[in-house]
């Protein structure tokens, strides 16, 4: 199983079996489920939206992470910091992907 992506990728679990999926530049399996893959954020994304794989417990952002980084942006609004681009993929939030317009399952 391989990932032949530009972009830095994500840890995460298979939650099942794959046959195999081509995504042109990306291509996963076949693959057992446990299989532990590193995928770009955008990818995850999906991949967990269609519940094909979580994410790995020790690679999640928790919600002390994010009160943190709110903290941080409302003491000091003129210091934004530019968050991670797996930062809503590691953090599990819900409206990541609503937030550009992709439909939910």
């Amino acid at each position: 199983m391989g990932f032949s992506y530009l972009t830095p990728g994500v840890r995460a679990v298979l939650t099942r079996d794959v046959d195999g999926i081509d995504l042109g530049l990306i291509s996963i399996g076949p693959a057992k489920a446990g299989s532990v893959i590193n995928a770009p954020p955008t990818l995850l994304e999906i991949l967990i939206r269609r519940g094909v794989a979580s994410l790995l417990e020790e690679d999640k952002i928790g919600s002390e992470e994010i009160l943190k980084r709110i903290w941080l942006e409302n003491r000091a609004p003129s210091e934004l910091r530019e968050l991670p681009k797996d930062f809503y993929v590691r953090a599990s939030c819900p409206w990541s992907v609503a937030s550009r317009g992709m439909p939910r399952p």
